[in-house]
C-alpha cells in the first residue's frame, strides 16, 4: 500500500504533568529567547504556543517515536532519554529538526542536485527539484561540469549553448530571489565547477562584482594532481562535456586567478573532488561530484543532510574531560540521528493527484490490486527517500571546541590543541561507529551495504569489514544558531570576538554613556575571579575589533599572566592561516565527511596569504577550503540588494548604524559615503528585519530614491525635511519619540545619522558607531561575521544564520 503521511504531532492535554519531573532545559535567557522565536511552535497568528521544554518534548517525542519500527525498542525511554540530551546542553540536532519535527516537514537542511546536459535535464529536472527543495526549508548543491561550455553547438537546434554560468543566474534568481527557504530566508545554494571545464574563467569570475550572482557559495573542483601541476607551472587540457579536449590552460596562472578572487571577495573555495570521492562508502552506487550550500556533507545525487552536533564545552568537569559521558552522548547522538530519516518527511513526493491518476491508468490495465499497490508506491515515493534510505548517512559534529579549549586551559592554536582535537575526533568517531553496528545488529545494515567499502567480498573493500547501519556517521557543520542559543562556540572555530558590542544610556545632557558589554562567559569569569574586569577594559577589547592583542595590560595583571591569556583567549583574527588550516586538518582526519571551517584573514591579509593557505591545503587531509578576508564583502545588505560600486567610483563607507523605532518594528539606518569625502552623502539604506516583506519592499524602496536624490546632488536636510512629519494609521513612541509613519521614522534615522557624522566624538545611540566593513545582519541589525562557512550574526542574543 501507498504509505501515509506521518501523523501530525498534536501537544498532549497532559503534557505538563507528564514531564514535570523531567530535567529543566539549562538554556540562559538569551537562548530561550533564540529557541522561541526560530523554533517554538506558533498558532496561525504568530502566537507562541510551546514553551522551551515543551518544544524539547515535541522534538524528542517526534524522533524517539521512530524506535516503534523496530522489535524490541521502547519508544517512551527513547524520548526521555533524547529529551535529556537536549535539556541537558549536550546535544542539539540541526535547525529544520528542531523547527519542523511533529509537522509533517522537512528535517533536512541541506541536498545535492543532479543536473544533466539538456533542456529538460536543466529546466524540468534540476531546477524543479531545486525550486521544491527550497520551497521546504533546504539549500542544494550542484556540480555544474556536465554542461556544454559556452558557444558550444547545440545540434538539435542549431543554435549555441550559453554555458554553466548563466544557468547557475537563472537557479540564482529562482531559488535565490523568488523561492525563500520554507518561506523564513533566501535561498543557498553550492556551485561547484571542474577546474579542466572550457568555462572555468568564467566561473572564477562570476562573484567578481556585486550582485552577480548572490545566493550561490561557489568552489572550483580540483584534484591533487592539478595542485601538482600548480607547483610545477603546468598546462593541461580543458576538456569538453562529450571528454575531448577543447583547448590547454596552465595550472598557475588559473590558481592565481582563483587566489586573487578569493582574497578579493572570499570566492571561490576549492574542494578536492577526488579526495572526497575517495571516501565515498559506495562508489558501487555512484560517484560523489558535489557537496551540500556549506561544503561539509558530500553526498551523492538527491542525498540529504542529516546532521546534530555534540556541545564539547559542558564535557570538562573539574579541568578533565568526562570521557564515559561523552561515550554516552555520541551512542545517543548517533541512536537520534538514524530516527531522523525515518522521521523525515522528504520533498519531491508525488502529489496525490498524480497518485491517483496513475492508479486510474493501472486499474485499466492491471487487474492484480497487490501489483497495482506496488507500483503506485514505488512511484509516489520521493527519489530523495530512496536515496537517503539506501545509505542512511548521519553527520555527528561538534561545537563549543574553543570552549573545551579555554576550560583546560589551552590555547587555540597551540601544539597542545591540536593533539587534543585529534584525540577527542578520534574518539567521536570511534563511539560513532560502534554505535552505529550496535544499532545494525537489531535494525540491520543499510541498504547498500553489499558492495561498499566495509563488505569483505566487494571490489572496493578497504580492509576492515563493518556491519554498520549509517554508511557515514560524523560531518562538521556550521553551528550558528544552535550553538548560540545553547551560549556555545561555533563548531571547531576559535572565539570570534570577547567583547561584540554595548548598549547605551543617555546623561541629562543627551549624550551616550556605558550601559553594558555582551562579553564571552569564558573571559568574563576570568576575569572578575583575577579582579580585571572593568568597562575601561571591555571597552577597550571592542574598539580592538573583540581581541586582546595589542589592549594594555591592567596594572593588577602580571605581564606573565597577560600572555598566558593573550594566548588562551585567542580570537579568529589573531591567528595566521596556518593555524586555522592545521586545525582544520586535526579534525578531519577522523571525519569520513567533511568539514566547514572558514580561514578569517584580518582586513590587510595580502594574495601572498590567500594562495599560501590554498597551498597548504595540498599538504594536508583537508577535502576543502574557504577563506575570508574582513571586509572583502563591503557592506553586504543581507535584505537583498547589495551596495553597488559604480563604474569610476571608489568603495563606500558606511556610516553609524541607526537603530529606529518604526510602527512596524525596529529599523537600521545608515548614510553611505565615498571612501574619501566622509561630508556629503552617496547612498542611503533602510532595512526593517521584521517587518513584513511589504514593508521591507517599500522601506527598501524608500532607501533607493533617496540613494538617488543623493547621487544627484540633493542635500542630507531636504530629505529630511520632506519626510519628517508624514503621519499615518500606525504610531510608535510617545511624546518627542513619537514616530507617525515610516518615513517619518526614516527621517528621524537619517537625522541622526547625520548628527553623528558631523559629531566629533560619534557618539550613537546604540552604541555601534563603528564603520561595518562586513554584512548587516537582517534581524538584529548587527555585524555579520564569516564563521565555520557560514555567515553568522555577531550578537549572542540573535542567533540568526544564514545557514
Amino acid at each position: 500500500m501507498v504509505k501515509e503521511k506521518k501523523e501530525l504531532y498534536h501537544k498532549p492535554e497532559d503534557l505538563e504533568k507528564r514531564i514535570s519531573n523531567w530535567i529543566e532545559p539549562g538554556f540562559s535567557e538569551a537562548g530561550i529567547n533564540i529557541l522561541t522565536d526560530r523554533y517554538l511552535m506558533k498558532d496561525e497568528s504568530g502566537k507562541v504556543i510551546e514553551t522551551t521544554k515543551e518544544m524539547l518534548y515535541r522534538v524528542a517525542h517526534v524522533i524517539g517515536k521512530a524506535d516503534s519500527n523496530y522489535a524490541g525498542s521502547n519508544p517512551e525511554e527513547t524520548e526521555k532519554e533524547f529529551y535529556e540530551l537536549m535539556a541537558s546542553k549536550k546535544f542539539l540536532p540541526n535547525s529544520p529538526t528542531l523547527k519542523g519535527a511533529g509537522l509533517n516537514i522537512n528535517l533536512s537542511a541541506c541536498y545535492v542536485v543532479p543536473i544533466e546536459d539538456s533542456r529538460e535535464g536543466i529546466f524540468k529536472e534540476a531546477l524543479f527539484n531545486a525550486v521544491e527543495i527550497q520551497a521546504h526549508g533546504g539549500g542544494t548543491g550542484f556540480n555544474f561540469s556536465q554542461l556544454r561550455g559556452k558557444g558550444s553547438l547545440i545540434r538539435s537546434t542549431g543554435g549555441k549553448a550559453s554555458g554553466p554560468v548563466s544557468f547557475m543566474g537563472i537557479i540564482d534568481k529562482t531559488v535565490g530571489d523568488t523561492i525563500a527557504q520554507g518561506g523564513t530566508r533566501q535561498g543557498a545554494n553550492m556551485g561547484i565547477l571542474r577546474y579542466d571545464h572550457p568555462d572555468i574563467d568564467l566561473f572564477v569570475d562570476c562573484k567578481a562584482e556585486d550582485g552577480a550572482i548572490k545566493n550561490f557559495n561557489i568552489s572550483v573542483g580540483i584534484t591533487e594532481e592539478f595542485m601538482e601541476m600548480v607547483n610545477e607551472g603546468k598546462d593541461f587540457p580543458l576538456i569538453d562535456h562529450k571528454g575531448k579536449e577543447v583547448g590547454r590552460k596552465n595550472a598557475k596562472e588559473l590558481f592565481d586567478k582563483i587566489v586573487h578572487n578569493a582574497w578579493k571577495r572570499g570566492d571561490p573555495g576549492l574542494i578536492y573532488l577526488d579526495r572526497i570521492d575517495k571516501d565515498n562508502p559506495t562508489p558501487h552506487v555512484g560517484k560523489i561530484t558535489a557537496t551540500n550550500p556549506c561544503g561539509e556533507q558530500p553526498l551523492l545525487d538527491l542525498e540529504a543532510c542529516n546532521i546534530g552536533s555534540i556541545n564539547l564545552g559542558v564535557f570538562v568537569k573539574d579541568k578533565k574531560i568526562d570521557w564515559n559521558d561523552l561515550e554516552k552522548t555520541v551512542y545517543s547522538g548517533i541512536h537520534f540521528l538514524d530516527n531522523v530519516i525515518d522521521a523525515n518527511e522528504y520533498p519531491l513526493k508525488k502529489t496525490e493527484k498524480e497518485v491517483r491518476e496513475l492508479r486510474e491508468i493501472l486499474e485499466k490495465q492491471i487487474g492484480d490490486k497487490k501489483t497495482i499497490d506496488d507500483i503506485v508506491e514505488k512511484y509516489s515515493e520521493s527519489p530523495i527517500t530512496k536515496a537517503v534510505l539506501g545509505n542512511r548517512k548521519v553527520g555527528l559534529g561538534v561545537m563549543g571546541f574553543s570552549d573545551m579549549l579555554i576550560s583546560l586551559g589551552i590555547g587555540y592554536g597551540s601544539e597542545e590543541s591540536y593533539q587534543l582535537a585529534e584525540q577527542v575526533m578520534e574518539f567521536i568517531s570511534e563511539k560513532s561507529r560502534e554505535a552505529s553496528v550496535k544499532l545494525a545488529e537489531t535494525r540491520g545494515v543499510f541498504p547498500n551495504w553489499k558492495g561498499s567499502i566495509y563488505d569483505s567480498e566487494s571490489k572496493y573493500f578497504k580492509g576492515k569489514e563493518l556491519k554498520l547501519r549509517n554508511a557515514c556517521t560524523n560531518t562538521l557543520a556550521p553551528t550558528g544558531t544552535i550553538s548560540t542559543a545553547l551560549g556555545a562556540s561555533g563548531g571547531i572555530e576559535p572565539q570570534f570576538g570577547l567583547v561584540y558590542f554595548r548598549k547605551s544610556i543617555y546623561d541629562e545632557a543627551g549624550k551616550a554613556k556605558l550601559e553594558s558589554f555582551i562579553v564571552d562567559a569564558g573571559f568574563e569569569r576570568i576575569a572578575k575571579e583575577e579582579g580585571f574586569f572593568t568597562n575601561e577594559l571591555l571597552e577597550e577589547i571592542g574598539k580592538n575589533k573583540g581581541s586582546l592583542e595589542g589592549v594594555k595590560r591592567p596594572a593588577n595583571v602580571s605581564l606573565k599572566r597577560w600572555r598566558e591569556l593573550k594566548e588562551l583567549f585567542t580570537v579568529a583574527n589573531d591567528l595566521p592561516y596556518v593555524e586555522h588550516i592545521r586545525m582544520q586538518d586535526a579534525f578531519q582526519k577522523h571525519v569520513d565527511n567533511a568539514i566547514s571551517k572558514t580561514i578569517n584573514l584580518p582586513n590587510n591579509a595580502t594574495e601572498e596569504d590567500v594562495r599560501g593557505a590554498y597551498l597548504m591545503t595540498f599538504e594536508t587531509s583537508v577535502k576543502g577550503i574557504t577563506v575570508y578576508r574582513d571586509g572583502s564583502r563591503k557592506n553586504q545588505v543581507l535584505s537583498s540588494e547589495k551596495i553597488k560600486k559604480l563604474e569610476g567610483k571608489r568603495p563606500l563607507t558606511i556610516g553609524p548604524v541607526i537603530e529606529q523605532k518604526t510602527p512596524f518594528g525596529n529599523a537600521f539606518i545608515a548614510l553611505m559615503f565615498l571612501r574619501e569625502d566622509t561630508t556629503v552623502p552617496y547612498e542611503s539604506f533602510v532595512n526593517i528585519g521584521k517587518g513584513g516583506k511589504d514593508i521591507g519592499a517599500i522601506a527598501e524602496g524608500y532607501g533607493r530614491l533617496v540613494s538617488l536624490v543623493f547621487k544627484l546632488g540633493g542635500k542630507v536636510e531636504d530629505v529630511i525635511e520632506q519626510l519628517q512629519g508624514i503621519s499615518g494609521e500606525s504610531i510608535a513612541g510617545l511624546g518627542p519619540n513619537k514616530v507617525t509613519s515610516l518615513p517619518d521614522a526614516y527621517a528621524q534615522g537619517l537625522a541622526e545619522a547625520w548628527r553623528q557624522m558631523n559629531n566629533e566624538n560619534g557618539d550613537s545611540k546604540n552604541g555601534r558607531n563603528e564603520n561595518f566593513s562586513g554584512n548587516i545582519c537582517p534581524t538584529c541589525g548587527s555585524k555579520m561575521m564569516m564563521v565555520e562557512g557560514c555567515q553568522k550574526c555577531t550578537n549572542p542574543n540573535c542567533g540568526y544564520s544564514k545557514c
